[in-house]
């Protein structure tokens, strides 16, 4: 229990305009894209749209945490978070183009 205060209060905003807003808003993100996904089209354009502000957030709070605590690691682990989001959500169904 003592762990699990522990963690909600370093995820705890403590301003509006924080990086654990934008964290919050990426998980809030990815409830409602899961939800509009069970409830609507499997892949509709709500539920991607969704899903897409939630990485935009997840990716943003994430570069501004290791930003604001000085980690050297801070634009690896951007661009890592960027890789992931445009080569693992988009496929290229025709390489004749290519």
């Amino acid at each position: 229990m003592e762990l699990l205060k522990k963690w909600y209060e370093q995820f705890r905003p403590k301003l509006w305009y924080s990086w654990q807003t934008s964290i919050w808003l990426s998980g809030i993100s990815g409830i409602l894209s899961l939800l509009a996904t069970l409830l609507g089209k499997p892949l509709g354009l709500i539920a991607t749209l969704i899903a897409y502000c939630g990485w935009f957030f997840l990716i943003g709070g994430i570069s501004w945490y290791v930003k604001e605590y000085y980690s050297d690691f801070a634009p690896w682990i951007t661009g890592a978070m960027l890789c992931i989001f445009f080569f693992g959500s988009f496929s290229i169904e025709n390489w004749g183009w290519a």
